[in-house]
């Protein structure tokens, strides 16, 4: 999986433990634990305040994960896993209330970050961008959400999955893994969800076909090629 790809999965997944970040540069300080506790202190803060612009959360965020992994590179792995799940515990809560308006921000930053790597003028960009936001969101609703809290850290009755956030395919795979989770699961049920998985899967694989073909007709060969890179196009 190359790095362009990569990023398509950190905008899709959300998830602390895939996403992808330039080396940081060898003059750069590194970040303390503690550093980053007051960062991620000051993340959950922004993130519960309604006024934040939910813009900036894709520069934060890679940040605080850069500054989570320089700040571990010299603990020991128990340490490492010890203090990651400490702020997961913190944070995921948070994640999860605000998980659609930091989807439509990573969204909306991977969108615009397309426009350079294609060669596009303002307006070219602004004719293909609506086609080229539904073949991303045909692809992130035919993957399955690996995106999962701490087991320690649950939703609660009062912050629920934001509507329109999950999609059938997703919704079907949290289905099965919950019948799979129970020992004494009947072999029938497994099945049944097993079925709805693969047929979501099938219907959300035809839908990208479709999403992409229309982006297809109005690119030049250079633009298919950037975006075949990009994990966008086969």
């Amino acid at each position: 999986m190359n790095t362009k790809y990569k990023l398509l999965t950190i905008f899709c997944g959300l998830s602390m433990s895939l996403i992808t970040l330039p080396a940081r540069a060898q003059d750069a300080p590194v970040a303390t634990p503690a550093q980053v506790r007051e960062e991620v202190h000051q993340l959950i803060t922004d993130m519960q305040d309604p006024n934040y612009d939910f813009s900036k959360i894709p520069d934060r965020m890679r940040q605080t994960f850069e500054d989570f992994r320089a700040a571990t590179q010299s603990m020991d792995p128990d340490t490492s896993q010890q203090f990651r799940q400490e702020l997961m515990t913190q944070l995921m809560p948070v994640i999860m209330q605000n998980q659609q308006k930091i989807q439509d921000a990573m969204r909306l930053a991977f969108l615009k970050s397309l426009q350079e790597p294609l060669g596009c003028s303002d307006d070219e960009f602004s004719a293909i961008r609506p086609y080229l936001a539904k073949v991303v969101d045909a692809w992130q609703a035919s993957q399955v959400n690996r995106f999962r809290p701490p087991r320690n850290v649950t939703q609660g009755a009062n912050n629920p999955p934001p509507a329109g956030s999950v999609s059938p395919v997703q919704q079907a795979a949290t289905d099965l893994q919950s019948t799979l989770e129970d020992a004494n699961a009947n072999p029938d049920l497994i099945k049944n969800k097993l079925d709805i998985l693969r047929q979501a899967q099938d219907k959300a694989k035809q839908d990208l076909t479709v999403a992409r073909k229309q982006l297809q007709a109005l690119l030049t060969e250079r633009q298919e090629a950037v975006l075949v890179e990009y994990g966008l196009l086969d």
